[in-house]
């Protein structure tokens, strides 16, 4: 078995599940990610858990399991999504939490065909991660709108009036805790308030690396308008392939907290996780706390934002200010 990929994994068992003696691990995987679900089970099972290995497939082409996927959480207490997307804006992630089984979401898709757990960023450590969120939670709670800008032109508004705000750095070590490879505070937006001009110059999510900055106009909640270059073409390539109306309504607006990410548009998790940048979620937000479904979710990250919470700048040019200042 790879060491890099034993290395990950044990980062994932022992920092970020803590799992312990006796647990039941549900791990859900695509057969792609067989050695990488097979390292999870190394660890898991090191820590004394009863281990259940599930290739997804089995369920999605079962019509009978897979309309049971929900009720499967109940009987585990751990389970981690292993597979090409993330299942943490599915329905099914909320009735994990309900049951009081504890979800990690593990999106391994890459566009190099390196494994994620090889990389440096799921290295950062989840403590330091958890410490930046909890400074900032108590700001965007106090308030209900979010401006942000760039250098590059963006310039956009969000309102998130009632709804919670939130954060994932990993750990998932609690009964009925969700957490994510993705590093980040992140809140569902009004679906039908966000308005203004993104100039996206940093990743087209899943699809990776902005390389001409793209301009995006945003009108009620969702895309409007998507600039007619090469890099727009992309993007609207990419979302007409989900045959849905709904994967254009802004969803969430998420802020990367790892220092140890960096933003290559090879890894999407990796990407929006990146410290210094803000990202745009659409589609489905269901578990994030939001009210829409739709037939998937995808970001789009920008880098150095200047970003006011209320009326407090709590980030100028990608860096997170110590003082929060009034305008």
């Amino acid at each position: 078995m790879n060491k890099k990929i034993l290395e990950g994994a044990q980062i994932i068992v022992e920092s970020w599940l803590k799992l312990r003696c006796g647990e039941k691990v549900l791990i859900l995987f695509d057969r792609k990610y067989q050695e990488e679900a097979n390292a999870l089970a190394f660890y898991a099972e090191k820590a004394g858990t009863q281990i259940t290995l599930q290739p997804l497939d089995e369920i999605v082409s079962d019509p009978v399991r897979k309309e049971g996927f929900g009720s499967l959480f109940r009987q585990y207490d751990v389970a981690v999504g292993a597979s090409d997307y993330s299942l943490i804006t599915t329905a099914h992630v909320i009735t994990a939490a309900r049951t009081g089984t504890r979800f990690l979401s593990l999106p391994l898709v890459t566009l190099n065909g390196r494994s994620m757990l090889t990389y440096d960023f799921i290295r950062m450590d989840p403590y330091e991660a958890k410490a930046m969120a909890e400074a900032l939670l108590p700001l965007f709670e106090a308030n209900e709108t979010i401006h942000v800008t760039t250098s590059s032109g963006t310039d956009m508004r969000f309102r998130y009036r009632s709804r919670k705000t939130s954060a994932l750095y990993g750990l998932a070590d609690k009964p009925g805790k969700i957490a994510s490879a993705s590093f980040e505070i992140y809140v569902a937006i009004e679906e039908d308030h966000t308005e203004g001009t993104l100039i996206l110059d940093g990743s087209l999510g899943k699809i990776g690396l902005v390389h001409e900055p793209l301009k995006i106009v945003y009108e009620g909640g969702r895309i409007k308008e998507i600039e007619d270059n090469k890099e727009g073409k992309r993007l609207q390539s990419y979302i007409e392939n989900f045959s849905d109306h709904r994967i254009c309504v802004t969803a969430e607006f998420g802020l990367g907290l790892n220092k140890l990410s960096r933003m290559e548009g090879h890894c999407y998790i990796e990407d929006e996780s990146t410290y210094g940048t803000f990202h745009i979620g659409h589609g489905r937000n269901l578990s994030l706390g939001g009210k829409q479904d739709a037939s998937g979710h995808f970001d789009l990250v920008v880098r150095r934002p200047n970003i006011w919470v209320g009326d407090l700048e709590i980030m100028r040019e990608g860096e997170l200010l110590e003082c929060q200042e009034s305008r």
